[in-house]
Parts: C-alpha cells; structure tokens; sequence
C-alpha cells in the first residue's frame, strides 16, 4: 500500500502572518488546548461540538451508545431520544462529525477508543 506523506498546517494565533507550524496527522501529541492525540481528533471534535446540545441528547452520546462504550462503563445508555426520531435532532454537521469519530475504527481497536474516551470524561471532571 502507497504511503502519502502530507502535514497539517498550523497557523498559531499571534504568529507572525505565514508563519506555519508543521505537525503531522498522526502524531500522539495532542495539538494545543486538546486533549487526545491528533489521531482521535474527531472523537473530541465530536465531543466539544456535543456541548451544544442539552446532555443526553447529543452526538457524543450516540457515539458512546453505538461503540459499547457507555454500556461497559456506566451499565446503561447514554442517548436518551428515540432512535428513529434522530433526523429532527440532527443535521449535516452532527452527522459527518459522527462517521468522522466512527472512522477512527479503521486504526483503532476498541480499548484504544475507549481509553480516549476516559481521557475526554476525566478532562470534564
């Protein structure tokens, strides 16, 4: 299989302008201010964007409820809105930060995903 060498541009806030900080993709370091490695970005993108909506009704929590996660650490569900009424919940932007988060999958095992779940949930505390 071809490896694509590519980066991430970075532009920090108070840079110099065109000045850009190079990181790749799959670096374990998490970017500023984050708190996953930039491989699971999408998991806390999903996460930080889910602080939109009331608890129990957004898409991190069908994300938890969908991978196990929240049946295997907390006994019970998550998501607390009927499953075929997710269309009036949801638009476009939930929807591709939720296949984006499911994607990391392709890479990652379950306890990996789950362990970064953990760092998201102690990050709350």
């Amino acid at each position: 299989m071809p490896s694509y060498g590519f980066h991430l541009s970075i532009y920090e806030l108070g840079s110099e302008p065109g000045t850009k900080i190079l990181r790749s993709p799959k670096s374990d370091e998490p970017l500023d201010g984050c708190t996953l490695p930039q491989e699971a970005s999408a998991i806390e993108e999903l996460h930080d964007w889910s602080l939109n909506f009331d608890s129990g009704l957004n898409p991190y929590c069908l994300f938890i409820d969908i991978i196990g996660y929240s049946a295997d650490r907390y006994g019970c569900y998550a998501y607390c809105h009927d499953l075929k009424d997710c269309g009036e919940v949801f638009g476009y932007k939930e929807l591709c930060l939720l296949a984006d988060a499911l994607k990391i999958f392709e890479n990652n095992g379950y306890d990996q995903v789950y362990e970064w779940c953990d760092l998201l949930n102690d990050s709350e505390d």
